[in-house]
C-alpha cells in the first residue's frame, strides 16, 4: 500500500461530513441492537425481543420533542399529529404552535431556518435559567435533518407562514418560501435517508416504536393531545400509563415527580422519563428513589422478618416507574438515555412517602422477596445436603458397633442406645452378623423448629443417619413395579359367580385352564393392573430400628425425640412398621433362681400385694444398672413396643416438640 501523504492523512472535514462518518457520536448507534423492550399488543406493553436501530428513533425523537419542548413554554399548544407513511417512509410531525418568522440579525436567516439547518442553534443555551426542556444542546433538529434525502418544514406564527425544503442529508435547499397566514402551527416531514440505518425502509417494528414515543410523551403530558396514524392517546394520569405495563403499582406524587412501584420478577425493571425524554438506562433519578424505598423496606424486613437482605436483593424484585422534572438535567450522551446529574443539582426533590414505604412492605413485592429468599434457603440446603449425603457414603461412622451381613442388610437391626454403658454387653450378647449398636450421648437434637442445614451440622444426628445409610431429603423406600390381574368367572348373562382377586401371574390363560367348572357358555373377564411394592433402598444399612432407653423421664424423652426426628424425614419408616421401642425393666425380682421382669410400676404393684415372702426387689435406674443376664434378655428377647403412625401422631410431635408452648402446656395439663 503506498503511503499516503501528509495532504491525505490530515483532512478537515465540514459538520455534515463529520455527523455522517460519526453518527453514534450524535445520534447512537446505526446498527442493529438486539435488546428486549415493550411494545403495545391488544392494548397492552408487552415485553417483546427484537432488534431495532437506535439513532432512527432518536431522528425522529428530537423533532417530536420539540414539539413537547414548545408546549411547555406556549400553553396553546395542545395538539400534536404524528403520521408515519410505511409505504413512502415519510414521517410528519404537526403541532398547533408556530415559530416566529423573523430574520435573526446574528445570521441574517430566518429562526425556522437557522433552527432545523444550524448545528448549535436553539433557545436553550442560558445555564441561568431553569430549563425543564429535552432539548439542551442545539444539534437535535438538525442532526435529524442530516440524516433525511428530503426534510420540509412549514410553520406559521399566525402573520406569516415559512416554507422550507432540504435535500441530500442538508446538502441543498430551498430559498425560503413566505406568505401571509393568520394559523399557528409547525410542521415537520421528513423521508431519513434509510440506507444509513442500515434500513430499506418503515418496517413494522420501527413504527411500533415510533408509535411507542408517541404514547411515552402523551403519558408525560397529560395536558398535551398527541395522535398517532389516526389513533389519539391521552392520558389522565401517569397511573394511567403505567396500568399499560402492570395493574399491580402503588403511585403516589408531588410537584414535580410522578413515581410507581411494583413487583418484578425478572430482575429490577425501570421505566423513567426526565423531561419527557425516556432514560432508557435509568440514571441518577431512579438510583435516588430507589435507594429510598430500599433503605426503608431493609429496616422494616428485617425488624418483623429477622432477615438481613442485602440491597440489591430487594432491588431485583422492584419495578420502578418515574416521570420526573429535572431542571438543566446532564445526560451521559447526546442519545439522553442515561442521566448524570447528581440529585443535589435536580432542582425538584421528592421524599417517598411512609404511606407508600408501609403499603409496599405488604405488596407482593416484600412477598416475592420472602419467596426468593426461601428458594435461595432451600437451594443452599439441598446443595449442603447433596455435600453431605456423598459424604456419608464414604466416611467412617464414629461410634457405630455394625453389623457385619453384606447382603441381607435388611435382616438387621440397629439398637440405638441411652449411653455407651451398654457396649460391652451387646458385644457379648449380639447376633453379629444381623445386630448393630449405636450409643447416644445425652439427649437426642429436637429437629422440628430447625431448618436442614442446621441439623446436619450436628454431629449425633450425622453419625446416626450414617449408620442407618438414612439421607435426608429422600425417602428410606423405594417403588418396584409389577404386575397384578384380577380374574373374574362370569354367567352368559355376565354375572360374576366366581371371583379370584390380585393373582400375581406370568400368564393369564394358564391360570383360565387351571378352572375346572368352566363350561360352554360361561366367560372369563381379566383385568391387569400394574402393582406398586415398596422396597429399601440399597443405601439403606438396616432393616429395622430398636430404640433402647432408661425407663425413667430423660430416657422416655431421648426416645421421643428420636420418634420425632425418624416421624418428620421419614415417616414411611413407621408405616412399614420398623422402629420400635425396647422396653427395658424398672423392677427385677428375685427369689433363688427365679426371676422376673417387671416394665411398669402399675404391673408390679399387682404383683406385689400377692406376693411378698422370700423376693428382693432391685430398681433398675437405667440400662447401666442391668446385669449380664438381663442384658442378655432385652438383646436376644426384647420387650418390643411398635411405634406405628396413627392419627394423632404428627398431631402429638408437633404439641410436644413444636414452637407452640401453649400446646405442650395443655399436655402437661392432661398429665
Amino acid at each position: 500500500m503506498a503511503k499516503k501523504t501528509n495532504d491525505e492523512k490530515y483532512k478537515l472535514l465540514d459538520e455534515i461530513e463529520h455527523t455522517l462518518l460519526r453518527p453514534s457520536i450524535w445520534i447512537g448507534s446505526t446498527k442493529p441492537n438486539q435488546i428486549e423492550d415493550f411494545i403495545l399488543e391488544d392494548e397492552k406493553f408487552v415485553k417483546t425481543s427484537f432488534s431495532y436501530i437506535p439513532a432512527f428513533i432518536k431522528i425522529f425523537d428530537e423533532i417530536v420533542s420539540n414539539s413537547v419542548d414548545e408546549s411547555k413554554v406556549n400553553k396553546s399548544l395542545n395538539t400534536i399529529v404524528v403520521t408515519a407513511n410505511k409505504l413512502t417512509g415519510e414521517i410528519s410531525v404537526y403541532d398547533n404552535g408556530g415559530i416566529p418568522v423573523e430574520i435573526n440579525k446574528q445570521t441574517k436567516m430566518y429562526i425556522p431556518e437557522m433552527l432545523f439547518s444550524s448545528l448549535r442553534a436553539g433557545s436553550n443555551f442560558d445555564d441561568t435559567e431553569q430549563r425543564d426542556k429535552a432539548g439542551l444542546n442545539g444539534v437535535g433538529s438538525t442532526l435529524s435533518n442530516i440524516f433525511s434525502l428530503q426534510f420540509k418544514v412549514t410553520t406559521s406564527d399566525g402573520t406569516n407562514q415559512f416554507y422550507q425544503m432540504f435535500s441530500e442529508n442538508m446538502r441543498r435547499r430551498t430559498q425560503p418560501l413566505i406568505t401571509a397566514s393568520k394559523k399557528n402551527f409547525t410542521e415537520i416531514s421528513f423521508i431519513p435517508d434509510f440506507s444509513r440505518f442500515s434500513l430499506t425502509g418503515l418496517d413494522d417494528i420501527h413504527l411500533k416504536l415510533l408509535e411507542k414515543r408517541c404514547i411515552d410523551l402523551a403519558a408525560c403530558n397529560p395536558n398535551v393531545k398527541i395522535s398517532f396514524n389516526g389513533v389519539t392517546y391521552k392520558f389522565k394520569t401517569f397511573k394511567e400509563y403505567i396500568d399499560l405495563y402492570t395493574t399491580d403499582a402503588l403511585m403516589e406524587k408531588s410537584e414535580h415527580w410522578e413515581i410507581g412501584f411494583a413487583p418484578s420478577s425478572n430482575g429490577f425493571q425501570q421505566v423513567s422519563f426526565v423531561n419527557s425524554t425516556e432514560t432508557k438506562d435509568g440514571g441518577t433519578h431512579v438510583d435516588y428513589i430507589t435507594s429510598q424505598v430500599i433503605q426503608e423496606l431493609r429496616v422494616l424486613i428485617k425488624k418483623k422478618h429477622k432477615v438481613d437482605i442485602k440491597p440489591s436483593d430487594i432491588k431485583n424484585h422492584l419495578s420502578v416507574f418515574i416521570n420526573a422534572t429535572i431542571y438543566n438535567p446532564s445526560f451521559k450522551s447526546q442519545t439522553k438515555e442515561e442521566l448524570i446529574s447528581v440529585s443535589k443539582e435536580f432542582g425538584t426533590s421528592h421524599t417517598v412517602s411512609e404511606k407508600t414505604i408501609k403499603a409496599l412492605f405488604q405488596s407482593e413485592v416484600v412477598a416475592s422477596i420472602l419467596d426468593w429468599i426461601d428458594k435461595k434457603q432451600q437451594a443452599e440446603e439441598k446443595a449442603e445436603l447433596r455435600k453431605l449425603n456423598k459424604n456419608l457414603s464414604t466416611a467412617k461412622i464414629l461410634k457405630l458397633i455394625d453389623a457385619k451381613s453384606r447382603n441381607e442388610r435388611d435382616k438387621c437391626v440397629l439398637g440405638i442406645y441411652e449411653g455407651q454403658s451398654a457396649l460391652s454387653a451387646v458385644k457379648i450378647f449380639r447376633v453379629p452378623e444381623f445386630f448393630g449398636a449405636f450409643p447416644l450421648r445425652g439427649k437426642f437434637l429436637n429437629v422440628n423448629e430447625l431448618k436442614n442445614s442446621e441439623i446436619i451440622k450436628n454431629e449425633e444426628v450425622v453419625n446416626l443417619m450414617g449408620s442407618l445409610g438414612l439421607r435426608l431429603g429422600e425417602d428410606a423406600f423405594e417403588y418396584h413395579q409389577g404386575r397384578d390381574i384380577s380374574i373374574k368367572l362370569l354367567d352368559h348373562a355376565g354375572i360374576i359367580i366366581d371371583n379370584e382377586d390380585e393373582l400375581f401371574l406370568n400368564n393369564k390363560w394358564q391360570i383360565a385352564k387351571t378352572i375346572p367348572h368352566i363350561s360352554d357358555g360361561l366367560k372369563i373377564k381379566f383385568n391387569d393392573f400394574i402393582h406398586r411394592k415398596r422396597i429399601l433402598k440399597n443405601n439403606l444399612r438396616y432393616g429395622k430400628i430398636y430404640i433402647y432407653t432408661d425407663s425413667d423421664q430423660d430416657g422416655n424423652s431421648i426416645c421421643a425425640l428420636l420418634i420425632n426426628f425418624f416421624a418428620k424425614f421419614w415417616p414411611e419408616l413407621f408405616e412399614q412398621e420398623r422402629i420400635f421401642h425396647v422396653q427395658t425393666p424398672i423392677i427385677v425380682s428375685k427369689k433363688g433362681k427365679d426371676t422376673l421382669s417387671f416394665y411398669n410400676m402399675t404391673d408390679f404393684k399387682k404383683w406385689e400385694d400377692k406376693n411378698l415372702k422370700g423376693w428382693v426387689h432391685e430398681y433398675k435406674k437405667g440400662l447401666a444398672a442391668l446385669e449380664d443376664d438381663e442384658y442378655k434378655e432385652i438383646i436376644q428377647h426384647p420387650q418390643l413396643l411398635l411405634l406405628t403412625k396413627d392419627r394423632a401422631f404428627k398431631e402429638s410431635l408437633n404439641a410436644w416438640f413444636g414452637g407452640d408452648a401453649i400446646l405442650r402446656k395443655e399436655r402437661l395439663l392432661k398429665l
